[in-house]
């Protein structure tokens, strides 16, 4: 860009527009991959204290009945502060945009794996606090192969592998890539559930009140 400013090119030249176009691709690109660093990190450190929940195909026939606002994210709080659901059978689909407008292939989202943010960094936190917002790490899994290339050799040996990770605020009117809100509003709908108790925890998995 230097060179191109020395030479007499500006904002509205079509050479010059280009070349900050992509550096300002190239440092959201930089900021997405130190994140996933840091993400990949917190992550382990959450799973070695986790036991997966297992959610079977008829419970996802009991969460379809159940209304979440577009946007709602309050029932969030209904899950706990951490934990990894895996489905026996994919109840939605979701995919990743990158920066650039890169749209990554839409895969069934196989599992979640979730954990409460701390106050100023992205490390797990098991405190709640009564009545307040949380902010939520929401990490979508798929049995799909499609996404290893992307996710690297940490994966390969792995059932899941990661679609994506984002934050969500347990609060009205979150803003989240329409693309993703179907994870979000998956597990609203089962936050909303088990505080109603028409989903019921049974052992290391979740059950309708009607099942066995």
């Amino acid at each position: 860009m230097d060179a191109l400013a020395a030479a007499g090119h500006g904002p509205g030249d079509a050479d010059f527009d280009a070349v900050a176009a992509q550096k300002l691709d190239n440092t959201s690109l930089y900021r997405m991959l130190c994140g996933n660093v840091m993400h990949s990190a917190t992550a382990v450190e959450v799973l070695h204290n986790l036991t997966p929940v297992w959610v079977p195909e008829a419970v996802n026939d009991a969460l379809a009945s159940i209304e979440v606002p577009t946007g709602d994210a309050r029932s969030l709080t209904g899950i706990g502060a951490s934990g990894l659901f895996v489905f026996s059978k994919s109840p939605v689909r979701a995919r990743e945009s990158l920066p650039g407008g890169q749209t990554m292939p839409e895969v069934d989202v196989d599992g979640v794996l979730w954990w409460t943010k701390t106050a100023g960094h992205g490390s797990a936190s098991s405190a709640l606090a009564e009545g307040v917002p949380r902010r939520l790490m929401l990490a979508p899994l798929t049995r799909s192969r499609d996404l290893q290339w992307l996710r690297g050799d940490g994966w390969r040996t792995s059932t899941l592998t990661e679609v994506t990770c984002f934050d969500v605020t347990t609060v009205r009117g979150v803003d989240v890539q329409e693309a993703l809100w179907p994870c979000v509003e998956l597990l609203a709908r089962i936050g909303t559930a088990l505080q109603h108790k028409s989903l019921r925890r049974v052992g290391e998995s979740i059950a309708t009140l009607d099942a066995a």
